[in-house]
């Protein structure tokens, strides 16, 4: 499934983890997976034609280079 024009994208080291958050507690369905060697992710439904792309970035540290970026870190405990 290609990505529409609306979409949220949430890069973390740790997707397995913070896809079941979203699944498990929002309760959002998982509709696609990317399962490639370096790079994987998870899409799930938001709300009609809008999805929430959780994928995997080893580089999800620090303040953002660009200023139109937002960097979310999930911390585990």
């Amino acid at each position: 499934m290609a990505f529409s024009k609306y979409r949220i994208l949430i890069y973390s080291e740790n997707p397995d983890t913070l896809v079941k958050f979203y699944e498990d507690v929002l309760e959002l369905k998982r509709i696609d997976q990317l399962s490639l060697p370096d790079d994987y992710g998870y899409m799930l439904q938001v709300a009609g034609d809008q999805y929430l792309w959780i994928g995997r970035h080893s580089e999800v540290k620090g303040k953002a280079k660009e200023n139109f970026r937002h960097f979310v870190q999930s911390v585990s405990r």
